[in-house]
């Protein structure tokens, strides 16, 4: 890249490193400065790999694709750059030329089955590896032949060097490249105006006192009294240092569900992104018990056009936060969520590191600060298009999570399709998908009754409710069971009295204290007549007064049904019937 390319951004520097003429060094943005200090706190970590791997079927030019793959990179100079620290100071290095970082790896001698086993291990093991920042590249293709008209392709790249919006970028210029060199015809593609150092410069020069006060100001009033930590209940404690263990869940909305949520959204006056943002924070309010729900969502900050078409590390994470006091309406729901997700995309260019510089949450190495939740929605699906070649992209897990849930969402042939990506350290995968199941049934509550209020909207699937109210307290079980267990339960307080048994908001209670308030309810719901055959409904929130409820029924020798107090009173009463409950 030249320097009028640049416009002047030869800084100090580059005066200062010992590069050769075919390199050129430029501050970070701000966005890569926060994900390098990151990166410095967990080296060697692929928590931000962003792989993407297809099944190519069909008459594959493997000449052309590796062309085209190399055409892409240098028309980027973001895909030709690494970072090093000059004189205490990150910086990106961009080269003309960079190392190999193309492979193809011919697996067609080996038997068949083998052959798939080995490519599902080179695309998982890609997806895994971190990269060295320094040496570079920070982008790897693999082209694995399986047979003559069937490979697979993986191409991984740093997040410093890219994001969602580049992807498609990416995948667009492949195309045209492939088409190019396959035909041996000149390509269509204008030359770039800019590159991502440019917009890197101006962005720190951008960032003056006087230009971001108005936003500051906007984050501050937005943002202000915002509980620290969005408390889902989790599986595991949450560990001090996070090692962003993760796995992922996919799931679908059907096409009539699709069409309904985009119904609403038109009778309502908002995008489908707020529609299924409202819902999503309506269920997370109902996990939490939270009234005041904080998520994050990456916001493109391309605001420029000619910024459109350029590889890059762009997406900078804004807040989206939602008041669900009052128990409102859907329908107002969805108007406060689109309020607010307006107000944060007009203020979208504060970077995000310095938001939390102005906000200064409480902060805690343990979980991320301002929203610990992801939520994204794309147009589509990524997919690349190779004249000839049919491209299938292979779905894989890469053992990370970045945030404690994140959930992304994608139409598709008619539907909304999705996947929870989620902290291995904290959920259990059967949890997780409770949490689809509940937010698929949460989504069909909204559509049904948009006058209805939040606290209204179904979560359990009728199956669910059903084992709830049968299944999961049968009294068909002899008593001696229930009996068993609460003796099981004071052996256990007996031997552990002075230890913390329970905790609440209010407090905690030692086993001698939680036993004593048990044995005491206990008492009283055997003088009252509950017994083997009886079934005792419990509403209450989750303080440690539910605990020593749930021990007391079953040291009476009755089954329990439980009832979520949130639920509207007709429907706690109706299940009060349906389940015999006292």
């Amino acid at each position: 890249m030249s320097s009028s390319q640049v416009h002047g951004a030869e800084t100090a520097l580059q005066e200062e490193s010992s590069v050769s003429g075919d390199i050129y060094a430029f501050p970070l943005s701000p966005a890569q400065r926060r994900l390098w200090f990151v990166e410095q706190l967990k080296p060697g970590t692929p928590v931000y790999n962003i792989p993407s791997a297809f099944r190519l079927t069909g008459k594959l030019n493997r000449a052309a694709l590796e062309h085209s793959l190399r055409g892409v990179v240098q028309r980027h100079d973001s895909l030709r750059t690494t970072f090093e620290t000059i004189e205490g100071e990150p910086t990106q290095i961009v080269r003309e030329r960079i190392g190999e970082f193309f492979e193809t790896i011919d697996l067609r001698e080996l038997p068949e089955q083998e052959r798939e086993q080995r490519a599902r291990q080179i695309v998982d093991s890609e997806a895994a590896t971190s990269f060295d920042l320094v040496q570079g590249p920070l982008i790897r293709a693999k082209l694995a032949l399986l047979d003559e008209t069937t490979s697979v392709l993986i191409i991984n790249q740093h997040h410093l060097i890219t994001d969602g919006w580049s992807l498609g970028v990416f995948a667009d210029e492949l195309a045209e490249l492939y088409r190019a060199f396959a035909s041996k015809t000149p390509h269509a593609l204008e030359e770039l105006s800019l590159q991502y150092p440019d917009f890197a410069v101006w962005q720190n020069d951008w960032l003056t006192p006087e230009r971001v006060r108005p936003q500051l100001d906007y984050w501050s009033k937005a943002l202000a009294g915002s509980a620290p930590l969005l408390e889902l209940p989790t599986d595991h404690p949450r560990p001090q240092n996070p090692i962003n263990r993760g796995s992922w869940t996919p799931f679908e909305i059907s096409n009539e569900l699709t069409e309904s949520l985009k119904a609403l959204s038109r009778q309502n006056g908002v995008s489908l992104f707020t529609t299924m943002l409202a819902g999503f924070k309506a269920l997370l309010a109902r996990y939490t018990r939270q009234k005041d729900v904080m998520v994050g969502t990456p916001a493109a900050n391309r605001e420029r056009p000619e910024l459109e078409r350029i590889i890059g590390f762009f997406i900078n994470p804004i807040v989206l936060r939602t008041d669900l006091s009052g128990d409102p309406t859907v329908s107002e729901l969805l108007r406060r969520v689109n309020t607010s997700t307006q107000g944060a995309l007009a203020n979208q260019e504060i970077p995000f590191d310095k938001l939390v510089e102005q906000i200064r949450p409480v902060r805690d190495l343990s979980y991320h600060p301002l929203f610990q939740v992801m939520f994204t929605l794309q147009n589509s699906p990524l997919r690349i298009q190779l004249e000839g070649v049919e491209a299938e992209p292979i779905a894989f897990d890469n053992g990370t999570s970045k945030f404690d849930l994140l959930i992304e969402l994608w139409e598709e042939h008619g539907s909304v399709r999705g996947r929870f990506e989620f902290d291995t350290d904290l959920f259990l995968e059967s949890t997780v998908r409770d949490l689809v199941r509940h937010y698929r049934t949460l989504l069909e509550s909204m559509v049904e009754n948009p006058a209805a209020p939040v606290s209204s909207l179904r979560l359990l699937t009728d199956e669910e409710e059903q084992r709830l109210l049968t299944e999961w307290n049968a009294t068909d079980e002899p008593a001696l069971e229930a009996q068993d267990f609460f003796a099981r339960f004071e052996q256990a307080a007996a031997k552990h009295a002075g230890k913390a048994a329970v905790s609440d908001a209010a407090g905690s209670w030692t086993y001698a204290e939680l036993r004593e308030r048990a044995a005491s309810l206990a008492a009283r719901l055997r003088a009252l007549g509950v017994g083997r055959d009886s079934i005792v409904g419990v509403s209450l929130d989750r303080t440690r007064d539910l605990i020593a409820c749930v021990a007391a029924v079953i040291g009476a020798g009755a089954a329990y049904a439980p009832i979520d107090p949130s639920y509207p009173e007709e429907r706690r009463a109706y299940m009060l019937q349906d389940s015999n409950a006292q």
